[in-house]
């Protein structure tokens, strides 16, 4: 039985080592699009946020903040999930490309009344769905 080349050797220990490197890459927790779960048009009736909703899809974000500015069309780049018990905490990461300019959104989701999100930094409660304010 003869022993391995050292160059045969330096093979598989290169394709054990990518092989190791890209499942540690891998986090199941992140993802370049939104679960269909979160997709839909969101407006809330606090009136602090008169005149706004929000839209999200697998890829995109659509942010409106009233009936005279033009919205805020974002590309989803990644999407950080954490799920605890009957909520789950979204960081999405996207960019609005005609303005070059990048967003972290962070919500969380329940699927209590068809769908709620709550902003970390706002007591407003979003429902899908619903109309704008005029």
């Amino acid at each position: 039985m003869s022993a391995a080349s050292p160059t045969a050797l330096f093979t598989k220990a290169t394709l054990v080592g990518l092989l190791l490197a890209t499942c540690l890459a891998c986090d199941k927790n992140t993802s370049r699009l939104l679960p269909s779960e979160v997709s839909g048009t969101w407006t809330t009736e606090d009136p602090r946020y008169h005149g706004r909703l929000f839209e999200l899809s697998n890829a995109f974000v659509i942010v409106v903040t009233g009936p005279e500015d033009l919205p805020s069309i974002q590309a989803v780049d990644e999407v950080k999930t954490e799920v605890q018990s009957s909520e789950t905490t979204f960081t999405v990461y996207s960019t609005d490309h005609s303005q070059k300019t990048e967003y972290q959104m962070v919500f969380t989701f329940t699927q209590a009344n068809g769908g709620e999100i709550r902003f970390r930094n706002q007591p407003a409660v979003w429902h899908r769905g619903g109309e704008i304010a005029e």
